[in-house]
């Protein structure tokens, strides 16, 4: 359970106030340690390591431990204690909640269940896909990879709507593409408002609003829809099927396609896709 989807439906039900929760967030955030942040502590690897690891992760989509035992960095024992010490140390909102003494342990509980029986009656992104992209190979893969690659490379929680059609304009101002030549071809891109763009440049390229300029804004942008798309067509590639991919490009209007809207915890945008 995402903590910041939970965090607002606990605000949208009157549980918490908007300080409680960035009170509250801010506690995970000291308290939840990544791996690399644990193993720098505990002396399994230095910031140079962890550096050399997370770019790694920007290539391959595959876990923090898995690509350090490849790189030589860990060895599995130490891996497997990392994992160990993040779970044991992990604190999810609810329990947070508790232990800053702002809601009751019989409440969040009961919120808890309120919130999945919710979950529950929402359709899924993949439960209503249009009839255009049903059939489309590339498609599921790429639902599957956006919450990973968001996570892994931004630091981004996401939650998807399905899919609807638009025409003429984008739905938010500032987009990146990649076309894949395929069974057809797909247009695949993210189009973002400038509070995400924002946040994902300097988040991924750790510079500060102030260091950043339109070209670094553009680099950012489209190196995340780069790796998103390059990690939903290797999904297809394992099993035998090459498809050639073009570089990033910017969007221009008028566009067309169908936009999966996303909620995130760095701003509001959309994942389009446009089979032709």
């Amino acid at each position: 359970m995402e903590s910041i989807f939970f965090g607002e439906f606990l605000l949208e039900e009157g549980e918490i106030d908007e300080a409680q929760l960035t009170d509250v967030l801010d506690y995970l955030t000291d308290v939840n340690l990544p791996v690399g942040q644990i193993a720098v502590r505990s002396g399994c690897l230095t910031d140079a390591g962890v550096k050399r690891i997370c770019e790694a992760q920007r290539e391959r989509d595959l876990p923090f431990g898995m690509l350090a035992q490849e790189l030589g960095l860990l060895n599995e024992a130490q891996v497997s204690q990392l994992l160990h010490e993040q779970s044991q140390s992990h604190l999810f909102l609810g329990e947070a909640l508790v232990q800053r003494g702002i809601v009751a342990s019989d409440r969040v509980a009961e919120m808890i269940d309120l919130y999945k029986h919710r979950l529950s009656m929402e359709p899924s992104a993949r439960d209503t896909l249009p009839d255009e992209l049903q059939n489309h190979p590339i498609v599921l893969p790429l639902l599957e990879a956006l919450p990973r690659t968001a996570l892994r490379l931004a630091q981004l929680q996401i939650r998807m709507e399905p899919a609807k059609y638009f025409s003429g304009s984008l739905p938010h101002p500032h987009g990146m593409y990649v076309t894949i030549e395929s069974e057809p071809d797909i247009r695949i891109g993210l189009c973002v408002t400038r509070e995400l763009l924002e946040y994902l440049s300097c988040t991924m390229l750790a510079l500060s609003p102030d260091e950043l300029t339109e070209s670094d804004y553009d680099d950012a942008l489209g190196e995340f829809v780069n790796i998103l798309a390059g990690t939903a067509k290797r999904e297809l590639e394992n099993n035998g099927t090459w498809l050639p991919m073009s570089v990033p490009e910017s969007f221009s209007s008028p566009e067309s396609g169908f936009a999966f809207e996303l909620v995130t915890t760095g701003g509001c945008g959309a994942m389009i896709v446009d089979p032709g």
